[in-house]
């Protein structure tokens, strides 16, 4: 073979080596284009509605208690700035000097009577010098005895007086509580001043309103979640109550306007105090604004039974992420028109594919 056709022949099986690899290569190009603009048919879980509640954090419960001129004069405050309290403690303890005075005139009166009785005793101790004297003796030891008998009666009466006087002179009040208290000091008016008392416990919980058309959307029990506006943590809890009274009198009407389509001055609904527990109390200090988000209605998700699969006896579903599809479990109830109840493994927003096919693998990027 001559030298020409060694290198036409060499030409020949390069190009056709190129044309080879040019096709294998547009054909897994166009095969993976066509797996990538396959039509993923996507189903969002909707979330709950909400009612938001603008809240602040307050003690569960506080004992408020400032000195009173009229339940006499303060003899002594028990607890300092920021001591601990427990249920019982005394905290303020008032004396009545009028009462004061009258006991002490009372033990004057006592001693008295008392001294008068020792004389009458001394007499009738007196021994007896002849008949006629021991005959009027008798007499007299007859009358000393009544005499006795009345000093006695009058000493009791004296020191029942004494004692329930004794039992008005002092008025202490306690703490009904457990938990952290402060004095301070504040102006009782007409020039007076005294101290305030209150004695905070050491649980928080979190107060607000909630306006008319929000009040039988919700109950107590309810689970909620908060966040604290000053740092963005998260807190969980549930509605403690829920007040039947009104915070302000009447509706005058902001928001009337649209409830009803016509027009009119602004107003406003009528607002209903709510508290509310919370679970976690690290972190939390008194006077702290949260934002509260309260679910209601139906807490069921209900998913396209197409969009379920099973492999060994379990359940999944392919949920998107980041257009990626991630395998999932779930546990579900019954089915109906088409879709099942899934009772365990989805939450709101949560995205999955509704029609599973089995060319479908986890892993797979989706469009």
């Amino acid at each position: 073979m001559s030298r020409k056709k060694k290198i036409a022949l060499i030409i020949i099986g390069i190009a056709i080596l190129v044309l080879a690899t040019t096709a294998i290569f547009f054909g897994r190009k166009n095969k993976k284009e066509e797996t990538k603009e396959k039509t993923i048919e996507r189903y969002a879980v909707p979330s709950r509605d909400n009612v938001f509640v603008n809240g602040i954090i307050s003690p569960r419960t506080e004992q408020v208690l400032s000195t009173d001129p009229s339940k006499g004069k303060v003899e002594k405050i028990h607890i300092e700035d920021g001591a601990e309290v427990k249920k019982g403690t005394p905290l303020i303890t008032y004396k009545r000097e009028e009462i004061t005075e009258q006991i002490s005139e009372l033990k004057n009166q006592l001693e008295e009577l008392k001294d008068s009785k020792k004389k009458e005793e001394a007499i009738r101790n007196q021994p007896e010098t002849t008949v006629t004297e021991g005959e009027e003796s008798q007499l007299l030891e007859s009358n000393l005895g009544s005499q006795m008998t009345d000093y006695n009666s009058q000493i009791k009466k004296i020191e029942r007086e004494i004692s329930n006087l004794k039992n008005k002179e002092y008025t202490v009040e306690y703490s009904n509580l457990d938990g952290i208290g402060s004095v301070e000091k504040v102006s009782l008016g007409e020039g007076l001043q005294g101290d305030k008392i209150i004695v905070q416990s050491y649980d928080f919980v979190a107060t607000g309103t909630i306006n008319e058309v929000d009040l039988f959307k919700l109950k107590e029990g309810m689970s909620v979640e908060m966040t604290l506006v000053a740092n963005e943590r998260k807190k969980t809890g549930k509605i403690e109550s829920i007040s039947q009274r009104p915070s302000s009198e009447g509706m005058s009407g902001e928001g009337m306007t649209e409830a009803f389509g016509g027009g009119g001055n602004e107003s406003t609904f009528s607002e209903y105090p709510i508290k509310f527990s919370i679970d976690n109390q690290e972190g939390l200090i008194q006077g702290f604004h949260v934002q509260v988000k309260i679910p209601y209605g139906k807490n069921s998700i209900m998913i396209p039974d197409t969009a379920i699969f099973k492999e060994n006896n379990k359940t999944f579903v392919f949920l998107i992420k980041d257009n990626i599809l991630k395998k999932h479990e779930i546990e579900i109830g019954k089915k109906e028109d088409g879709n099942v109840l899934v009772t365990k493994g989805l939450k709101e927003k949560d995205e999955l594919v509704v029609d599973v096919t089995e060319d479908l693998k986890e892993g797979d990027e989706v469009e």
